[in-house]
């Protein structure tokens, strides 16, 4: 019976250890672009299904990027268009599985592992979602809001109504992918770091003045939030500056997963929150 104890013991040490070191693997590389380019994959590819295919009208989160894609579509001729853009994506994403089987790349020490580090990515970033809804509503409205009714939230279907013609299932979802990943992008990726570098006398390489960071965090979750003021159009002041407050919390949030998680988690992060409102999970 000792020996068993200690037998037990040994193995529960060795699979703790194993597992640190694999939580410890998962969290440095599921923040590298790669892997967050792997992530947003089937994400893009459903928004430029909807995009090109479906035709859909553009919204404030992913205008730019959609008569980007028009100019080019009048240039080349719709089908060439798809052509092109299904061609780069697929080479875009090869180039991503190429990358991940070499070294700097390799998830050790537990590469047969590789698989779960997506699905966890996307976990990761619904409990974010969940988190990040919750506080920012009871932030606008004063309470806890009601979950899993399964009601669309009123705001999300009055912002719908305004962004587009035929409110359907399917262009709140690729409404949601677009603004979602087209936002990060703008006030995330580019928006913090022009704000950062445009700081007075800063040379210093991203993120390594804090100051600075924190500063440019700050405002562009300020400028973020002063985009969708759109939203609150015919409400009351309370209701915009408690609207306003709501939106620069979620601004600062996504900041932080983006600059400690990535890209891609950031992005589906600020996807899935806009699914929440929309099928009602957070309402």
């Amino acid at each position: 019976m000792p020996t068993l104890d200690w037998s037990l013991t040994t193995h529960l040490r060795f699979y703790s250890k194993r597992l640190l070191a694999w939580l410890e693997a998962y969290y440095e590389r599921s923040a590298h672009i790669v892997y967050s380019a792997i992530l947003a994959f089937p994400f893009l590819a459903a928004y430029l299904w909807g995009l090109l295919v479906d035709g859909f009208d553009p919204n404030g989160g992913h205008t730019l990027l959609v008569y980007v894609m028009n100019l080019v579509a009048s240039v080349l001729g719709s089908t060439l268009t798809k052509l092109v853009v299904g061609v780069g994506v697929a080479w875009a994403l090869y180039c991503c599985v190429q990358q991940l089987c070499k070294g700097p790349f390799r998830f050790a020490p537990t590469a047969y592992t590789l698989p779960l580090i997506f699905p966890l990515m996307m976990l990761e970033a619904a409990v974010y979602a969940f988190l990040m809804r919750t506080v920012g509503y009871m932030i606008r409205g004063g309470r806890f809001p009601e979950l899993f009714t399964f009601v669309p939230n009123p705001e999300f279907v009055r912002l719908n109504e305004l962004l587009y013609h035929d409110d359907t299932l399917w262009e709140m979802i690729h409404g949601a992918i677009g603004a979602g990943f087209m936002e990060e992008f703008v006030f995330r990726v580019l928006l913090i770091r022009l704000l950062y570098f445009s700081s007075m006398g800063n040379d210093m390489p991203f993120g390594e003045d804090r100051e600075a960071r924190n500063n440019a965090v700050l405002l562009s979750s300020v400028i973020f939030a002063a985009v969708h003021i759109q939203q609150f159009i015919g409400v009351d002041v309370g209701h915009l500056m408690f609207g306003m407050l709501g939106h620069v919390f979620a601004g600062v949030v996504l900041a932080i997963i983006y600059l400690h998680r990535g890209y891609g988690i950031a992005a589906v992060t600020h996807t899935t929150g806009n699914l929440y409102l929309g099928f009602g999970i957070v309402s």
